[in-house]
């Protein structure tokens, strides 16, 4: 709970003067966000964000490990814009995904969830057959008090990390037409 107050200004500071830019995280694994005309000046943005990010980080005593950055462009329209536009950090350069995952979401490029439903049917299945396991017409317990057991179980699947994604946080765009800008994420 303590590391939710430690790292509070940086994701404050890595948003300053920009309002379409977002910060949110969960304890040391934070994200940036940023949304723009085009990914080369999203790139852009997330490297001045990542610039600050450092700055705190030297009088913090934290280091950031770079082996865990991910980048990610959203867009519904990849034919319009540069998806594979990468972000060169000092020290790094950072290939874009067309997936990546964030305390337990997968997220994909065009937000479709495709991904992430997929991976949760997968969980939820083995989920499902080894509570099954547990229940035989000759043995273990009885189906009827089982029954119950499966659904809170893939429930419990499916809400993990949720409330990481439910931020009050609005970016703004200064263009009403979203087709014609993308968001970018690391």
């Amino acid at each position: 709970m303590l590391y939710l107050f430690y790292n509070a200004d940086l994701l404050e500071e890595a948003t300053r003067g920009n309002p379409d830019t977002a910060t949110g995280g969960w304890v040391d694994d934070i994200y940036f966000f940023t949304r723009g005309p085009t990914t080369e000046h999203n790139c852009n943005t997330l490297l001045r964000m990542h610039g600050r990010a450092e700055r705190w980080s030297a009088t913090h005593g934290s280091k950031f490990d770079m082996k865990k950055y991910q980048l990610i462009h959203f867009t519904r329209s990849p034919k319009r814009f540069n998806t594979k536009q990468s972000l060169d950090l000092p020290g790094a350069n950072i290939e874009s995904t067309a997936q990546v995952r964030y305390l337990g979401i997968t997220l994909d490029q065009p937000l479709r969830w495709w991904p992430h439903i997929k991976h949760v049917q997968a969980k939820t299945s083995i989920s499902i057959a080894a509570l099954a396991s547990l229940a035989r017409s000759t043995w273990g317990t009885r189906i009827r008090p089982m029954r119950g057991g499966p659904v809170l179980t893939c429930s419990s699947v499916r809400n993990h990390a949720a409330t990481a994604f439910a931020s009050t946080q609005r970016v703004s765009s200064g263009n009403p037409t979203a087709e014609k800008s993308t968001s970018s994420s690391l």
